[in-house]
């Protein structure tokens, strides 16, 4: 394991071996040292608000002063770039992110290397402990980066390094503890990777074998519920062993972690798999799997969870046809009052999963072949189980929209502030915008127009943004990427 600690200590240059110089040295450090601010002695950089001197109303009326606080960078693949990935975590003060970052040496496309980090203060000094998961990452950007977790007993998740893929997936073998862990997927040779990057090639027939169900997976996306309990969303393979991608059934699965029998299980409609489908296990005829969104001749794109303060599910995910540079279409949204059970348009029509290109719960009604620039809808949803999503729609900047329950009906798309793509609801009601730069934005309620609360002015900007909101700490964890692809950082907001 590798250790990085950031400090000032500052080299004595005594080579020439004479003791002015090197009295003058000391004479300069300690006047550093005496003079440092605690942050500046971190390397870590702590803001005030902007403008100065707002913040976040509190439950009694009172300004809460917003505090932020970047920590240190760390170098990245510009591979890293991506649209689904989940790879912030948060345990018992602990931050934890995956990233996937450049090789030992020179590239070939196949040794990029998926890394977790854990990060903490020890005796005023901050520490980034790193690990490397995978040494052999596909450079595939925006398909095999990696996603991260921490269940309710305290163990790390991490999927990665996939797209048509088997399950790469690892857990740690000590709750909290980066320095080892327990291989759970369904194992890739390295001539099989040369065969995916260098042909265009899955060769990936089985029906899956790993902890969790299914195969050929792309974009994995950790949530969690109000009660810790987490969740998994993916894309995979119903027929794995079709020789046409088209034919293949992609659908996108969720499935749920019995953290006490430490087991994964899908949500969802059950389709059967045949042997002309997939390889399945000796003596099988036909297996079982459980889809959650699928439609023949569509291809499901990220699908996201919110669970509001009732612990009811909401959905997001768009689509796209599948046909080569197809667009990006139909935001689409759904929610289910009973974790799973039953599921329902925003205005209270009940459908039957598996959720259908046809039958989806479109936020665009009036011109449902509104293109979109990213796959990603954005969501979030308001302490009173409104649902917001955020989408990036070609020929405008980036919009909001919510459902009004009134008028039953989706609103009339809101520009965000700067064209944030990020917006997130704490569970006092207030709204939070992630714009470039780092640029936070906030307002009380929907009807307020938004007030700039930080930004971030150094040279060189950030984005590419993720967001892991910790609702019992009062905060916000920010991944972000440089414009160049090749540093990253993470911010902590606190209210």
């Amino acid at each position: 394991m590798v250790y990085w600690r950031q400090s000032n200590s500052i080299p004595l240059d005594a080579k020439n071996g004479y003791f002015m110089n090197i009295f003058i040295q000391i004479l300069i450090l300690l006047f550093i040292v005496l003079m440092a601010t605690p942050s500046e002695a971190l390397q870590v950089v702590e803001r005030p608000a902007a403008p100065s001197g707002l913040g976040v109303q509190g439950a009694g009326g009172q300004v809460v002063p917003l505090k932020v606080t970047e920590r240190p960078a760390f170098s990245v693949s510009p591979s890293n770039f991506n649209s689904f990935a989940t790879p912030l975590a948060y345990y018992q003060g602990n931050i934890y992110v995956v990233s996937v970052e450049p090789p030992v040496g020179a590239s070939n496309g196949m040794n990029l290397r998926t890394v977790v980090r854990k990060g903490y203060e020890d005796k005023g000094e901050w520490i980034w402990e790193t690990t490397v998961v995978d040494d052999s990452t596909l450079d595939d950007v925006y398909h095999t980066q990696a996603s991260i977790a921490i269940d309710k007993a305290g163990y790390v998740h991490i999927a990665y390094n996939m797209h048509h893929m088997p399950w790469q997936y690892a857990v740690s073998n000590k709750p909290g503890d980066i320095s080892s862990f327990d291989f759970r997927g369904d194992a890739i040779s390295l001539a099989e990777k040369g065969i995916v990057k260098n042909l265009n090639k899955t060769p990936f027939p089985s029906i899956g074998t790993a902890a969790i169900p299914g195969n050929q997976i792309t974009y994995p996306a950790f949530f969690y519920d109000r009660s810790g309990d987490l969740y998994i969303t993916y894309r995979f393979a119903t027929r794995p062993n079709r020789s046409s991608f088209s034919d293949r059934g992609y659908a996108y699965a969720i499935a749920r972690y019995d953290v006490v029998n430490r087991q994964w299980s899908q949500l969802g409609a059950q389709v059967k798999v045949t042997i002309n489908d997939a390889d399945l296990p000796a003596g099988l005829q036909e297996g079982i799997l459980k889809v959650f969104v699928f439609s023949e001749d569509w291809i499901p794109q990220l699908l996201r969870i919110f669970f509001d303060k009732t612990n009811r599910m909401h959905f997001s995910w768009t689509w796209r046809e599948f046909y080569e540079n197809a667009p990006f279409l139909k935001s689409s949204y759904a929610y289910s009052p009973a974790i799973g059970e039953r599921f329902y348009q925003a205005d209270g029509t009940q459908f039957a999963l598996p959720m259908r290109a046809v039958q989806a719960g479109l936020l665009v009604t009036n011109n449902p072949s509104t293109e979109l620039i990213s796959p990603l809808a954005y969501l979030t949803v308001d302490p009173n189980g409104t649902p917001y999503v955020v989408t990036l729609e070609k020929g405008t900047s980036s919009v909001v929209r919510f459902y009004d329950n009134k008028a039953k009906r989706w609103s009339k798309a809101e520009p965000m502030p700067e064209g944030a793509q990020l917006m997130e609801i704490d569970d006092a009601g207030h709204h939070w915008a992630f714009a470039a730069g780092l640029t936070l934005y906030k307002r009380n309620v929907a009807t307020e127009p938004w007030s700039k609360m930080y930004e971030d002015t150094e040279l060189s900007r950030f984005g590419f943004f993720k967001v892991l909101y910790v609702r019992k700490q009062n905060l916000f964890l920010v991944f972000s990427q440089s414009e160049d692809g090749k540093s990253a950082k993470v911010y902590e907001i606190r209210y």
